[in-house]
């Protein structure tokens, strides 16, 4: 069992929670040192804030600095065995790392802004159409412009009075649009690529968009309509398949049949077994026709229409006519889009999965680059450049010659890159290619320049970011803690079993089955009750000798039936073994008398194999406090505890 992969998503969701919530008053006053190694007050103050806040049972600051001293010695002792120099131990350091540092890789305002963008988009739908000129993923210049030529001389002919559906047939090289006409109906927010989208967005009713570049090509939109998003609804169908090449009387036979199941539902036939019996989509028949919750562009639009159509939950429409056959729908649900606050969650998640995470990581370059003075040398980019252009040229003699140039291609703060810092970068890629369009070359730089600045900061953040440090040290130390007491305490108790037996021996009377009561017991109102109760019952009660009880004497008394075990409630502990409790115990009001019927039963001492998961935890505390003494002897931690009582944090 992987307990580092348990703990490790807990770790993760809680830490990242507080990244940009914790604040300190950040100095570096020592309060612990061992073997050589200080502590500061800092970091205790943080370590304490958080444990604390989330304890059950808070400690004074006093209290604490003892279970920090033990914290810290175990941390020391693990890395005087090198527990941290083992490959594992990197390895889900790295990983913590990589996820903790996420957060500071990101421009919060820029993701903010794009999925508040988002939002406000999901609550309109547009009906849109568009024309496709397209282009490869790396186009040479001269197709980049005679496409851009293309695009833009049949927007011109539209502006002019050409009609749209037409040139759309004629030009367009999306392969729908012979059959569509370019008509992509109601679109909403993440159907379509990212430029695309907020082309249609941004283009008033009526009107034709600006070309607009895409990872396709270069489209021109007509937006024919906008309105308020009709949300999501939840269907069932019963559906006939129509085959795309169907004769006349195939198709007259079709709507025969779905007329006649339309038949049997107006005559109150039941739509989730007509669904099992008929439906040709057989996915959806076996749950009654039942389909996933949709919105606006994800079903067929003939299909969306007649559902939205439908007026009330649990009302079903005419038989519908869509490309792929016949349906019947049936309304079960529909709900509006939730507030901002409830789906922002899952906008970023399909943000990060989307373009429009380019932007975001767009404004924290620019960020990098303006903290850390980032500088480009021209000369150096032009001699690439034109080496990268040279006739014939090899990516062996591209690689030779970037590697051969010394002069900086750029400084990130106080670091320099060269052109073989670029060349190694370009070899790692399977898909480069020298000499091809001048388009890669410049990707492919700006992709070197990103990669660099986000490792260089990646590599500062404990110098930046106080917060991120404490908590790499609490990743780091916790790491270690875990390793180091597997070994020195878990599994040496775990296997010691002459230990643990012998622990056990010496331990015995700490193991056994409590004392429990077994029985009813009355709560009288005076002596009176408590007397005719004793006279009327013997030495058992059952039900049907309180319900005569009740009969005979009334409210006079009431009463628990149960199995009661000595030390688990303060009442029955009075009540039972009359043991004074610490604090006052408040009786059933008016009901302070007691008699008892039932058994008692004595404490029972248990056997090894009965307690073993038990005393295997104890021991492990034994073996835990007597190695910590050790450790204590071995590193002698000095601690400047006066510090804690000048802390005014």
């Amino acid at each position: 069992m992987n307990y580092i992969s348990i703990i490790k998503g807990v770790l993760i969701t809680f830490f990242v929670s507080i990244v940009f919530t914790s604040e300190a008053q950040h100095t570096d006053t020592p309060l612990l040192e061992i073997d050589g190694k200080t502590c500061t007050l800092d970091e205790f103050n943080y370590i304490f804030d958080k444990n604390n806040s989330i304890s059950k049972e808070p400690v004074s600051k006093k209290e604490y600095l003892n279970l920090f001293v033990d914290y810290k010695l175990k941390v020391t002792e693990a890395r005087a065995q090198g527990l941290d120099t083992l490959p594992n131990f990197k390895k889900e350091l790295t990983y913590y790392r990589d996820e903790l540092s996420k957060p500071y890789l990101m421009d919060k305002k820029a993701t903010e802004k794009i999925a508040k963008e988002a939002y406000q988009r999901m609550l309109t739908d547009v009906d849109v159409s568009h024309i496709l000129i397209r282009l490869q993923k790396n186009p040479f210049p001269e197709d980049t412009l005679k496409a851009y030529k293309k695009i833009s001389e049949i927007r011109e002919k539209i502006i002019n009075g050409a009609d749209f559906e037409a040139m759309a047939v004629e030009n367009s090289e999306d392969p729908s649009a012979k059959s569509n006409k370019g008509r992509l109906g109601f679109i909403t927010v993440f159907q379509t690529v990212y430029p695309f989208e907020t082309a249609a967005y941004n283009t008033p009713v009526g009107e034709i968009s600006p070309v607009v570049r895409t990872s396709f090509g270069y489209h021109i939109a007509k937006v024919y309509d906008k309105r308020p998003t009709r949300g999501e609804i939840k269907v069932a169908h019963i559906m006939l398949l129509v085959s795309h090449d169907a004769l006349p009387d195939a198709q007259e036979k079709l709507k025969n049949d779905i007329d006649s199941i339309y038949q049997l539902l107006q005559d109150g036939g039941d739509f989730s077994q007509l669904a099992k019996k008929y439906s040709d989509d057989r996915n959806t028949a076996k749950k009654g026709g039942e389909l996933n919750w949709f919105s606006t562009g994800r079903m067929i639009p003939e299909f969306a229409d007649a559902a939205f159509a439908i007026p009330n939950n649990g009302e079903y429409s005419k038989p519908v006519r869509t490309r792929v056959g016949w349906h019947i729908i049936r309304r079960i649900d529909r709900r509006d889009i939730k507030p901002y606050e409830e789906v922002k969650e899952e906008i970023a998640n399909r943000i990060s999965n989307s373009e429009r995470a380019l932007s975001g990581k767009t404004a924290t370059i620019k960020r990098l680059k303006r903290e850390n003075n980032f500088k480009i040398d021209s000369t150096t980019v032009e001699f690439m450049k034109n080496t990268y252009s040279t006739s014939g040229i090899t990516n062996s003699d591209f690689y030779s010659k970037l590697g051969g140039y010394n002069n900086a291609l750029c400084t990130i703060a106080d670091t320099s890159l060269l052109l073989a810092d670029f060349s190694e970068y370009l070899k790692k890629d399977r898909t480069f290619k020298a000499g091809a369009s001048p388009l890669v070359l410049e990707s492919k730089l700006n992709d070197f320049f990103s990669d660099k600045l986000i490792n260089y900061e990646k590599t500062h953040l404990e110098e930046k970011y106080p917060e991120f440090r404490y908590l790499m040290n609490e990743y780091y130390d916790g790491l270690l803690i875990f390793d180091i007491s597997q070994k020195e305490i878990w599994n040496k108790a775990s296997n010691d079993s002459l230990g643990l037996q012998k622990f056990f021996e010496e331990n015995r009377e700490n193991y056994f089955t409590p004392k429990k009561f077994n029985g009813t017991i009355f709560f009288c109102k005076n002596k009176k009750t408590l007397k005719q109760i004793k006279e009327l019952v013997k030495d058992s009660i059952t039900t049907q000798d309180t319900d005569s009880l009740k009969t005979i004497l009334g409210n006079s008394f009431v009463y628990k039936t149960g199995e009661y075990v000595k030390g688990e409630d303060p009442l029955y502990d009075a009540a039972l073994w009359s043991v004074k409790p610490e604090h006052k115990v408040n009786y059933p009001k008016k009901f302070s008398k007691i008699c008892l019927f039932g058994n008692f039963t004595d404490k029972i001492s248990q056997e090894f194999e009965d307690v073993k998961g038990l005393i295997i935890a104890d021991y492990q505390s034994a073996v835990e406090k007597e190695w910590i003494d050790k450790l204590q002897e071995k590193y002698n931690p000095v601690v400047n505890a006066s510090v804690l009582k000048k802390s005014k944090h």
